[in-house]
This record gives structure tokens, sequence and C-alpha cells, in this order.
């Protein structure tokens, strides 16, 4: 009988799906919708800084949201892709995954994490995920995955040059016709004290005519005052509603990572 040799059975290798941004950003919205929050938009200017970011922490050996020798950050990528942002956050992750879901189930499962994910203040979203083709010869690839997440600046537009210049020129015009106001005061309070010492009666009858057109002349100009101060009052509401928006949009501006 021919000797029949011994197999040993392989063990099974570990079957591992082709690591992608795609899906992953598609399961991170599944976990998000799950919790009744919006999913997330998928933005080319966040996912062109994931990928300088995981690319950054390939090139130059670290593994932090920090770049140890530059003093780069998150944010700085974000910027540097032209995306003006209002609230960021990041998550990274570096091993052997197997599967999309490996990572972002390890990322819902850390807290901190799982808090960037769910920011019901974020609004889009950028991803990568890149091997490390720097690993030494003989140890298992490494991939880094980087999720970014943003929310843009809304429109903090400042009150513009034409709005200052039509405040100021009420301002101007509203001084003007209040001067003139005083003016025309003066002169028939000083036309009263002529009339009122006046001892020919003629000359009198023929001041007291001047005075009540003058009188007439007054009043026309104070209503015409009041109401140039009614248009400069709703003009500077305006403007500094304008301020006050400006200003609360600048303040809302945050930046976290994880």
């Amino acid at each position: 009988m021919p000797d029949h040799q011994k197999t040993i059975p392989r063990p099974p290798g570990i079957i591992s799906e082709k690591l992608n941004a795609s899906d992953i950003v598609k399961l991170t919205n599944e976990y998000r919708i799950s919790l009744g929050l919006p999913p997330l938009r998928e933005n080319f200017q966040l996912t062109h800084a994931a990928e300088y970011r995981a690319n950054d922490m390939i090139k130059n050996s670290y593994y932090a949201h920090v770049n140890p020798v530059t003093g780069e950050n998150p944010g700085d990528a974000i910027t540097q892709a032209n995306y003006q942002f209002r609230t960021y956050a990041e998550n990274i992750a570096m091993g052997n995954f197997q599967s999309n879901r490996h990572i972002v189930d390890g990322w819902i499962n850390s807290p901190g994490h799982r808090a960037n994910i769910v920011n019901p203040d974020i609004r889009e979203i950028g991803v990568a995920i890149i091997k490390d083709n720097l690993t030494p010869l003989g140890r298992p690839s490494v991939y880094y995955g980087v999720q970014l997440f943003a929310s843009p600046m809304p429109d903090c537009s400042r009150p513009s040059n034409a709005d200052k210049a039509l405040l100021q020129d009420m301002q101007r015009r509203n001084d003007d016709i209040w001067k003139r106001v005083d003016d025309k005061r003066r002169e028939i309070e000083n036309l009263k004290s002529r009339i009122d010492r006046e001892t020919n009666t003629a000359t009198r009858n023929r001041l007291i005519p001047d005075y009540n057109r003058q009188v007439g002349a007054f009043n026309s100009l104070a209503a015409e005052a009041k109401g140039m101060q009614e248009s400069l009052k709703l003009v500077v509401q305006a403007y500094n509603k304008k301020v006050n928006e400006y200003n609360a949009c600048m303040q809302t501006d945050s930046f976290v990572f994880k």
C-alpha cells in the first residue's frame, strides 16, 4: 500500500473587504439616522482635507490630531482646502482593519469619537482611508482613517460701505436741519422781543404779520426736522441690526477635535 501523506489543513484566511471612504460615510450616516439625526452631506473639500491629513500622518510618522513638528491641526487642513468652517471635528484611526464597519464601530464605541459622529451641529463630512505603503517589509499593512466633520461658516456679512455712507449722510442732514430749527427759533424770539419793545403802533403792526409768517415757516421746518429724525432712527436701527447680526454670527465659531 502506498504511503499516504498526512496533510494538515490550513486555517481559513481572514476575508477582508475593500476599505473605502464611501462605505464609511454610508455607515456613519446609517448610525446617525438610527438616532433620528439627519445624514451628513459628503463634501469634496473636506474629503480632500481628510486625505491630506491621512497622508501627512503617514509621511511624517505620527498618529495625532496635531503634527508634532509643524503644529498643523485639522482646522488648518480644512482651511487650506478653501472650506470656511463654523465648527469642525476630527476622528482618526490606525490599524489593520478588516472591514469598513470595523472602523466605524470602533469610533462609535469610543465616547469622544461617537460625540463627533452624533454632533447635531455638524452638517458635512469628508473621509479618507489610506494604506501606509511605507510600512517596513514583513509588518502587516496599516491603514489610516480620517473623518472630518464640519459645518460651513454662515454668511457673516458686515454692514456695507453703502449702509455706513447712508447712516453718515442721514446724521449730517439731521444735524443740519435741527441747526436751522434752532437758528429760526432764535430769529423769531428776537423778533418777538422787538415787537414787545416797540412803542410805535404803526411799526408794531407792520412787524406782527412778518412774525406770523416766520412762526408758520418755523412750524413747517420743525415738522420736517421731526420727520428727518424719525427717518434717521429707522436707519440707525437697521444699521445696528446688521452689526448685531454680524457679531452674533461671528460668535458662533467653535473648534473641537477628538
